[in-house]
């Protein structure tokens, strides 16, 4: 098992080769309150995402790949979202900008998790369908 400080360095490798802003890193430790953090517990990774101090999402693994994989998710999601909002297209759903700009980063980061979000996504849509605007 992987300590937080290894952890902490592996992420932010993989974080500056698509640019993440350090103000949307994660915490390394337990601090609710925080958006978004990762700690370890009872020999598992926890990730955590929150809101207005408390947690929306605390996910547990003891696969370091599957702990990666569900930060860089989030993180590129929140990057998809600013990119959708800086280029909006008002006869576009705006899921399909953010969508997209998450796919791509995930692909330049591992083209697994591109695939793996892409099976994700299709899923969320069978649901909640693209709605575009004539």
């Amino acid at each position: 098992m992987k300590t937080l400080g290894e952890i902490k360095t592996h992420i932010e490798k993989l974080a500056s080769q698509v640019q993440i802003p350090s103000d949307l890193m994660p915490s390394f430790g337990k601090f609710p309150g925080h958006y978004t953090y990762l700690y370890l517990e009872n020999n598992e990774y926890h990730w955590v995402t929150g809101g207005d101090s408390q947690r929306i999402s605390d996910r547990a693994t003891t696969d370091i790949g599957e702990l990666t994989y569900m930060v860089f998710e989030t993180l590129t999601r929140q990057l998809g979202l600013i990119h959708e909002i800086m280029h909006r297209h008002p006869a576009l759903d705006n899921r399909r900008l953010a969508y997209q700009h998450q796919l791509d980063l995930l692909e330049h980061l591992d083209p697994a998790w591109a695939i793996t979000r892409k099976k994700e996504i299709e899923e969320e849509l069978k649901w909640y369908p693209y709605k575009d605007h004539p």
